[in-house]
């Protein structure tokens, strides 16, 4: 029998009886670090505890090897909390329980072992206890009657080693401007959706309310990513409109088409004044020729501006090089324009 350190023993007792079962399989048998999605060398690796093996492979790697589920779930119990947790659910559904098999019924009450968000991204599964299973292990006590809440999680009472989750929401706006600040090319490192709310956050830092549209970048907006007005103490209201654009390859610049989408927008619901197109790369100067030529004010902001924005100055000359100097309001009739310290409270 082999001890590993730092491996509770509950962990090492089911990594025993994986090695006993590896040992007796035949020849001919699948390989079971196949089964499991892994090679050879890492699953012995896991086995030795230089490598953690994630709970959703575990319980496969259990259920082939025909280990009790008392013993799996007292492991699990050890490994939960770091990237996955238990919740007890009534099923939607029919599942089939992830480990005995048996069928959970549509309205049964069962235990799910459900990745943490960023975990389930990268292809980790859910997996579905039934009751049977469950308390075979204490995951749920015995009740005569068990209540549902109005969004149908059930308030079943846990054995004491399962303990809720605790997720707790932080701020990292301001670390992430000074790690980009420090690399700018993690401007690029950023996916779509941390893009949009970087962008999020820099106007609302501006002083303007800002509010995503759509349920996700990849969701149906009507051709605008961010809406923004002026704060309620701003005695002159507008409405803005912008259109977020990110690339990962710094070479490919934005053209002249998300402008027109932007720009026909706007002409369809009047109540826009404003719009913008944020970039994390370059414009054309097709892009830029275009903008130029609108009848409606359309500013573009690219990799440079963002780099001022995420320093936090918002007053820059630069903001100001859509509006011109000097405007003729008609033959002999001109006026020039001028900036004065308002710009730094709001700016349209």
């Amino acid at each position: 029998m082999h001890r590993t350190a730092n491996i509770p023993s509950e962990l090492q007792l089911i990594f025993d009886q994986i090695r006993l079962g590896i040992d007796r399989r035949s020849p001919l048998s699948p390989d079971i670090a196949g089964l499991i999605g892994v090679s050879k060398s890492f699953l012995q690796s896991c086995l030795t505890g230089k490598r953690r093996l994630a709970p959703s492979r575990l319980i496969v790697l259990c259920r082939e090897m025909g280990i009790d589920f008392k013993s799996v779930g007292a492991a699990l119990d050890k490994l939960v909390g770091e990237s996955s947790y238990l919740r007890i659910s009534r099923a939607a559904r029919p599942y089939d329980c992830s480990y005995c098999r048996t069928a959970i019924n549509k309205g049964d009450k069962y235990i799910r072992l459900e990745p943490f968000g960023p975990t389930r991204q990268t292809g980790a599964e859910v997996h579905y206890f039934c009751r049977a299973c469950s308390m075979v292990v204490d995951w749920i006590k015995p009740t005569p009657e068990m209540a549902a809440t109005d969004n149908q999680q059930l308030l079943l009472p846990f054995a004491e080693h399962v303990k809720p989750s605790c997720v707790r929401l932080l701020d990292i706006s301001h670390t992430l401007a000074a790690r980009i600040l420090a690399d700018p090319s993690e401007l690029l490192q950023l996916t779509p959706s941390q893009f949009e709310e970087l962008i999020l956050d820099r106007l609302s830092v501006m002083g303007l309310h800002a509010q995503p549209v759509g349920r996700g970048t990849f969701s149906r907006d009507g051709g605008i990513d961010i809406i923004f007005t002026p704060p309620k103490s701003f005695p002159f209201p507008f409405l803005g409109a912008v259109q977020v654009k990110h690339r990962s390859d710094p070479r490919r610049s934005v053209g002249p088409a998300p402008l027109r989408e932007l720009l026909g927008v706007m002409f369809a619901n009047r109540f826009f004044a404003a719009g913008m197109v944020v970039t994390n790369t370059t414009f054309t100067p097709d892009a830029r020729d275009f903008a130029a030529r609108s009848p409606s004010l359309l500013r573009l902001r690219d990799f440079h501006d963002l780099m001022r924005w995420v320093g936090d100055n918002f007053t820059d000359e630069a903001e100001w090089r859509e509006l011109p100097k000097r405007i003729q309001l008609c033959d002999g009739v001109s006026i020039d324009l001028v900036q004065t310290d308002a710009k730094q409270q709001i700016m349209p």
